[in-house]
């Protein structure tokens, strides 16, 4: 990507994904140190690189990736991505495989195909519990209705806190289940036990996504953030204790926020500090955000062209990218097809190293030497 026009279209809001132009770069096999974009305040900056401008830009690139399914249950167990029988006895290598193959199915991750991918794999590994149990009956009803409100997405406000409040929720869920496996109990766990333990997050998780700035700079948006799940404010919903007791629990959260946004305004323009500060936060996240599209696509152009002819090279490539939280599903989307192209270029070195040493045996302890678990891309 440029950075001769980057800060120009930055403030150009009618900038097109064409007047950007792709770079040759060096290849590097780890994510930009400066993509590390979580706790930056993206509310008021209102334009940022959309999916599709991502898309197309990493498009771009020479080779493409063939159409297939991505990360397969074999090729995730060969990565190591995958997680241990819920009964089975926990130690810290269990559990952290458990933590990191949870967070790659969480929203804006590798493996979440939709914003709600992680409620239909906790169900499966959890129960199955199906439509009546709290991930697909709640999690991911609530989540597909909060994700497509016209009027919260068209707000750019609304819109983020429903992107941050998403990957909160998750990422409680992640820490219980996580919790309950270390204590050796996650066998045991119940449907209601579940349910009891995300409502106990919901609170936090819609503060700490912002719910407050919601409040101060889009009020108009809160009687429609109230009334999508309306239907569990019915006393016979079987949620209506616990939908009461969060709405009181959040309300005693945010209004103090919202009345220190009020003060901070009055005391413009003192603050005006704190706006600048804002202002180069939204400016780096942009820039960082060039950064990582780069990135992604010369490391696709570098894969696709035998340019990372090593297993264990693309071992680490594909786990960084299993791992990491991207900005939004565009990035997400990009770095589930390069793991695909990633570990289709896997198994093609395996049968090539496989066929080498049929005919010269003695290559086989440089390649067990040189390429540890390289035998786990070997396929039929």
């Amino acid at each position: 990507m440029t950075t001769d026009r980057a800060p120009k279209e930055a403030r150009d809001n009618n900038a097109r994904p064409r007047e950007v132009q792709v770079k040759e770069a060096p290849f590097q096999t780890e994510l930009p140190a400066t993509f590390e974009l979580e706790g930056t305040n993206i509310l008021r900056l209102q334009r940022v690189i959309g999916n599709q401008a991502v898309y197309q830009l990493i498009q771009k690139s020479s080779l493409s990736i063939a159409r297939q399914p991505v990360a397969s249950q074999e090729d995730m167990a060969a990565a190591g991505v995958q997680a241990p029988p819920k009964n089975s006895r926990p130690n810290a290598e269990r559990i952290a495989a458990l933590r990191e193959w949870l967070m790659a199915h969480v929203a804006g991750h590798a493996l979440a195909t939709e914003t709600y991918t992680f409620y239909e794999v906790i169900d499966q590994y959890l129960g199955p519990w199906g439509d009546k149990g709290y991930p697909i009956g709640y999690g991911k009803h609530y989540n597909v209705l909060f994700s497509t409100n016209k009027t919260l997405m068209a707000n750019p406000v609304g819109k983020e806190w429903v992107w941050n409040t998403t990957i909160l929720l998750q990422e409680a869920l992640v820490d219980f289940i996580v919790q309950r496996y270390a204590s050796g109990t996650l066998g045991k766990l119940t449907e209601a036990e579940l349910r009891a333990a995300a409502f106990k997050s919901h609170p936090r998780a819609y503060t700490q996504g912002g719910l407050a700035l919601v409040a101060s700079v889009a009020p108009e948006l809160i009687p429609t953030i109230a009334t999508i799940p309306s239907a569990e404010f019915s006393p016979s919903s079987d949620d209506f204790d616990e939908t009461v007791e969060q709405v009181i629990d959040t309300a005693a959260m945010v209004i103090p926020e919202v009345l220190g946004n009020y003060l901070a305004a009055a005391a413009l323009p003192a603050h005006t500090g704190s706006l600048a500060r804002a202002a180069e936060r939204d400016r780096q996240r942009f820039m960082a955000m060039i950064r990582l599209t780069q990135y992604l696509g010369s490391l696709k152009d570098a894969i696709a062209g035998g340019q990372v002819n090593n297993i264990t090279a693309l071992d680490q490539i594909t786990r960084q990218l299993y791992q990491h939280r991207f900005p939004d599903q565009g990035y997400a989307r990009v770095a589930r097809e390069i793991i695909t192209l990633a570990n289709q270029r896997k198994v093609e070195l395996a049968g090539q190293y496989a066929r080498a040493i049929r005919k010269n045996p003695k290559l086989e302890s440089v390649y067990d030497k040189s390429q540890p678990g390289w035998r786990r891309w070997l396929r039929d």
